[in-house]
């Protein structure tokens, strides 16, 4: 009987060593959220702001995926040659192959088609004057030297012309103005002043989805092409020059921090000192009236835009003052 013909033998891709590292580094990553609880690897942790670092990237779903590499880096070659070969596993591979990887494709492409297709005929219909509503040219104001005017600004999607809100003013072309943005107080409802964006605490230059829970966050994401502005964060208040054209000057400002003592109006230093000012200049390049508004999710059907608007309130009152910038 003739010897049964020995199977060549495999030269690993990577050493042994190398394998062991790269091991020793997923366990440690996936166990380091825990080592100050365990004594004997409690030094093996490391100073901020690494730890941060490392704590940021290690969370969930990180973890997880973490733990499943392990589990089935260790796998027997049996059980592996098993599971492949297996029909549950072969059914679940040509379904999701042949059935469902084309079908969520296809549905994700159409529905990335239909949010763009809707961004771009919202800003050709805003450009058209389709959304914001001229002032009366006899009730318009102008800014002239030694004065300032202010305006309340109610953000919150509740008041029929959230769209663009007008104010009234007239700006003036090659004009340098100043225009001062403050939280105001909401009595009794919400006496410290702070904004939120969807039930999360925001802020007047915008919400970073980073700070909102995890699913709102991925929603958001999602409706990324639905946002009016997209250079912009969500929330961010934009102030737009004429009900025609697309002229706007926007809040570049970093977020202050949500501090609950509101100063009186007209306390400008401090609130300068405490970060709850912004002075913004602008040089408008039109006349027009001015109209102040937020990046939201803005459909051109004005039903879904309703729809959306009480999925993902806001709320928020700001005092915005006007000046000429000085020379």
């Amino acid at each position: 009987m003739a010897a049964r013909q020995r199977k060549p033998k495999v030269r690993p891709v990577v050493s042994p060593l190398w394998t062991a590292l790269f091991v020793t580094v997923i366990t440690y990553l996936l166990l380091y959220p825990w080592l100050d609880q365990i004594p004997v690897l409690h030094h093996l942790g490391v100073n901020e702001p690494y730890n941060a670092i490392i704590l940021a990237y290690t969370s969930q779903p990180v973890r997880l995926v973490l733990s499943l590499f392990l589990i089935f880096y260790f796998l027997p070659d049996q059980i592996v040659r098993w599971l492949r070969t297996s029909r549950p596993y072969q059914f679940v591979l040509r379904s999701f192959k042949y059935r469902l990887a084309p079908l969520l494709s296809a549905a994700g492409i159409l529905i990335l088609a239909l949010m763009l297709s809707n961004h771009y005929l919202f800003n050709l219909l805003d450009g058209f004057g389709t959304f914001c509503t001229d002032t009366v040219v006899d009730k318009l104001k102008t800014v002239n030297n030694g004065e300032e005017f202010g305006f309340d600004f109610d953000s919150s999607p509740e008041r029929l012309d959230y769209l663009c809100v007008p104010t009234g003013l007239s700006l003036k072309t090659d004009t340098r103005y100043r225009i001062v943005i403050s939280r105001e107080p909401d009595l009794p409802t919400n006496p410290s002043g702070k904004w939120t964006w969807w039930g999360e605490e925001s802020y007047m230059g915008g919400q970073p989805i980073a700070q909102m829970s995890r699913w709102k966050a991925t929603a958001m994401a999602i409706m990324f092409p639905l946002r009016r502005t997209l250079d912009k964060p969500w929330g961010n208040i934009i102030l737009r020059i004429g009900s025609k054209g697309n002229e706007e000057n926007f809040l570049n400002h970093a977020a202050p921090a949500q501090v609950e003592e509101i100063a009186p109006y007209p306390e400008r230093l401090l609130f300068l000192r405490i970060l709850k000012y912004w002075p913004t200049p602008i040089t408008p390049r039109r006349n027009g009236e001015l109209f102040v508004y937020l990046n939201r999710p803005f459909p051109v059907s004005q039903g879904w835009g309703s729809w959306l608007s009480r999925r993902i309130p806001n709320s928020g009152k700001a005092r915005i003052v006007i000046d000429l910038a000085p020379r």
